[in-house]
């Protein structure tokens, strides 16, 4: 067995290093408050897509799915550059498609509304 030592500095340096850090497309990624979802939360869950206007590389799509999955009542999230969309799978009962919208349009990005695919 062994000992990591990390020096205060050092860690510092990083949270530091870590808080700045943004996407190549100069926006912050939202922190994490929803809960992991497993198969028998999906039950009741809608199903939709979500027209987005105004990505353009990589970094606007993990933004978009990392802003998703952020919001509570949003189980998974399928973000695509190339159709300009995201797919979400969300309880009705916990968020409105009115906020789904609202969260990617904080981000700078435009939301069209939301096309049920599945759901209730």
């Amino acid at each position: 067995m062994f000992a990591l030592t990390v020096s205060k500095s050092a860690l510092l340096g990083t949270l530091i290093t870590l808080s700045l850090a943004t996407t190549a497309c100069g926006q912050q990624s939202p922190k994490q408050t929803t809960p992991a979802a497993t198969s028998a939360q999906l039950v009741g869950f809608t199903t939709a897509t979500l027209p987005i206007e105004g990505m353009s590389c990589g970094s606007c799509v993990s933004n978009v799915k990392q802003t998703l999955k952020g919001l509570y009542g949003i189980s998974t999230v399928a973000v695509s550059l190339e159709q300009r969309t995201a797919t979400v799978a969300y309880d009705p009962q916990k968020v409105k498609p009115e906020q789904i919208q609202a969260a990617v349009n904080a981000k700078g990005y435009k939301a069209g509304a939301l096309t049920t695919v599945t759901g209730k």
